[in-house]
């Protein structure tokens, strides 16, 4: 009978062949997701047999054929972690990222200085920015996501995580509904930032990610442009944005175009520029 460490060695053949470049840690969550424990647990009883279930078996193999179609593990497993919560997260909304805490912390900086305590989450995605400020703070969070697939993993995470936050439906490309939202202290965002003729050479696992929250036009500014018109802020209010990796200088450009002075920029675990934030003056 296989044992653990045969089935790992195996499966992290099978993906690395696939062309996925973290293949050992996704066969050892796969496994540990299949066995209902976590991965330290797997890894302690490496020489022990597989005795699984026929149903965690065929669960295992389900998961396994479907990383091998390049599918992102996150959708797979149907959640994940931001920011020490779980967020549920499936096909149709952006995964939560580690670089997007970075955001957060920028945004919880700002918090006690604001001039009235509530937050708008434009382009909200899974709400794992307001969701985890709204936890973080205590404040009023609105969130603000205009797609239907991701609006339904919005709901999911307002209702386990924190049921005081708010989920309205908005095109934060239309002036006119961005002008009829309510004015706040903060505004944060993590807009589509990816220039439209670089999409195609995303990994195979981020293509199968919405576009419509990646895709940020010809030049990858287009909702940066469109929210620094018209975020509906008080005066004094601030503007958090996560960035791409070079966007910082026309980021800070076009704040400062649309009356927004203190720009700051922070950068992610990795020293990459991540979060700019200016305040409405």
């Amino acid at each position: 009978m296989e044992t653990f460490g045969e089935l790992l060695r195996r499966t992290e053949r099978e993906l690395a062949s696939a062309g996925i470049e973290d293949a050992r840690y996704d066969a050892r969550v796969l496994a540990a997701e299949a066995a209902g424990k976590d991965v330290s647990w797997l890894l302690s009883r490496r020489s022990d047999s597989v005795e699984w279930s026929g149903e965690q078996r065929a669960r295992f193999e389900r998961m396994t054929r479907r990383r091998l179609r390049r599918e992102p593990l996150q959708y797979i497993l149907g959640s994940w972690e931001f920011y020490g919560r779980t967020f549920r997260v499936g096909p149709g909304v952006l995964i939560p990222r580690a670089d997007t805490e970075t955001v957060v912390e920028e945004a919880l900086s700002l918090c006690a200085d604001l001039p009235a305590g509530s937050v708008l989450d434009l382009c909200a995605g899974s709400g794992c920015i307001g969701i985890t400020l709204s936890l973080e703070t205590g404040l009023e969070v609105l969130e603000a996501e205009l797609d239907d697939a991701a609006a339904s993993y919005l709901e999911m995470n307002i209702r386990s995580l924190a049921p005081r936050v708010r989920l309205i439906r908005t095109d934060v490309l239309d002036p006119d509904q961005l002008a009829a939202l309510p004015r706040v202290g903060l505004v944060v965002s993590n807009p589509p930032y990816i220039p439209s003729g670089e999409l195609d050479g995303l990994s195979p696992e981020v293509r199968r990610e919405p576009s419509l929250a990646l895709d940020g036009g010809a030049d990858g500014l287009v909702f940066y442009r469109a929210i620094s018109r018209g975020a509906p802020l008080l005066p004094g209010g601030w503007l958090v944005y996560e960035i791409g990796a070079g966007q910082a200088e026309d980021v800070c450009e076009i704040l400062k175009t649309n009356g927004y002075g203190n720009l700051h920029v922070r950068t992610d675990v990795n020293g990459v520029p991540r979060a700019v934030s200016g305040q409405f003056q």
